[in-house]
This record gives structure tokens, C-alpha cells and sequence, in this order.
């Protein structure tokens, strides 16, 4: 375009513009540098911003909000804590930094179910190893009232095995893996990552209450 804008008269205020960044920015001076001729050949890669390579890549695309980096996990971004009852629903989350710790992180989920109705009936939570610690078990009896649980490995185990009431919450976890919003944290605000946590559970109970039809066959392997 501002080859053209060159070339024809300046009848107009927009072919100014295209001079200017003819002149400041050689936007198609070179054939090299334009996308369309170089995307033609096989293995070729058109440059972004009419060939500059002085720009930095995805420089306007970083994700933001509150982030951190675990590194026990490797895991960069933020964590979801999340509360589930005994037949797998969702009863609550908090979504934290990921260098926030597993007590830590506990502990803001337990104040936030807290001031929630059902929890008058919450008597007994089961969790993994990484809340384990009798002084944390007592924390939690002393500030909310409720039993903690924590669910360990057989004496002798070696590999992966089933543990009792794990699969719950790990059932939860592979249903919000099919929603494509949540395969992977494209929020900026750890609010409206819980809030798209809500709709899929929300998505996810009204499927159990009415399934859809389903004409297709039983799969098999064949």
C-alpha cells in the first residue's frame, strides 16, 4: 500500500500517511521483507511489522495479573484449590499464585467455604499428603471446627495406586480438562478464572440432572 500511495497523486489526506510511513518505517521497500512473496516459497517465514526485526515478539501479549512459580511442581502461573463433596460436585475454589504454599492456599479456601450456609454440615475433609502435619490437622479444628483427613500411601507402595477418596477431587480436575476456557489459564484476574470454574461445574450439573440423547453406538475397540 505505500508503494501505491507513491505512485498515485495526493488527492487525499490518507495518501499523506501512507508517505509518511513509506519514508519513516520502509514498509515494502524490499520484496524480502514483504509477506506475501516470501510466505510463496516452501519453508519461508514472513516477518511480523512489515519486516522489522527490531521488534520483540508477542511483546503486547503477556498474561497479567498475579503469577507466580512453583518449583517443586514446575508449575508456572497459579494453583486451584478446590473443595469437592462426597459425590464429586463442586462446592468451592480459590485460584492463588503458584508459589502460594499448600497450607497456605488451604487455609484461604477453608475461610472462604466458611462463610458459606452448607458448611454448618461440613464435619470431616479428605485431602493428600501435601496438607499433612498434625500441627495443620489442629489449625484446622481449632479455627474451623472441622476434621482433616489426610489420605496416605500403603507401607510398602511403590508406584501409582488408587487412594481412598482421592479420586473425587482428581475426577473434578479431568472434567474442567475438557472445557476448553480451562485446558489452559487464559484469565488475567484470579476472579474471573474462579467465576469460569463456577459456570463449567454449573455446566456439569445440569448435564447430570438432564443428560443429553445419545443415539451413537457403545464404543469398542475393535
Amino acid at each position: 500500500m505505500a508503494l501505491s500511495a507513491q505512485e498515485l497523486p495526493q488527492l487525499e489526506d490518507g495518501l499523506l500517511l501512507f508517505l509518511a510511513l513509506a519514508k519513516e518505517w520502509r514498509v515494502g521497500c524490499g520484496v524480502a521483507d514483504v509477506a506475501c512473496p516470501g510466505a510463496l516459497r516452501p519453508g519461508a517465514r514472513a516477518l511480523s511489522h512489515g519486516g522489522q526485526r527490531g521488534f520483540a515478539k508477542r511483546e503486547k501479549h503477556r498474561k497479567r495479573g498475579p503469577r507466580g512459580y512453583d518449583g517443586a511442581k514446575r508449575l508456572c502461573g497459579r494453583k486451584r484449590m478446590t473443595l469437592c463433596d462426597a459425590g464429586g460436585n463442586w462446592l468451592e475454589s480459590v485460584v492463588l499464585p503458584a508459589n502460594s504454599g499448600e497450607r497456605a492456599g488451604a487455609l484461604v479456601l477453608f475461610k472462604q467455604a466458611k462463610a458459606a450456609a452448607w458448611s454448618r454440615d461440613l464435619k470431616l475433609i479428605w485431602a493428600d499428603e501435601g496438607f499433612g502435619g498434625a500441627d495443620f490437622a489442629a489449625l484446622v479444628q481449632q479455627e474451623f471446627g472441622w476434621k482433616l483427613d489426610i489420605g496416605t500411601k500403603e507401607p510398602g507402595q511403590k508406584g501409582f495406586c488408587v487412594q481412598r477418596k482421592r479420586w473425587l477431587i482428581e475426577q473434578v480436575f479431568g472434567c474442567w480438562g475438557r472445557y476448553r476456557r480451562l485446558s489452559r489459564d487464559y484469565e488475567q484476574q484470579p476472579e474471573c478464572s474462579r467465576a469460569t470454574l463456577q459456570v463449567a461445574s454449573l455446566h456439569r450439573w445440569l448435564r447430570r440432572l438432564k443428560p443429553a440423547p445419545n443415539t451413537d453406538p457403545p464404543f469398542r475397540y475393535r
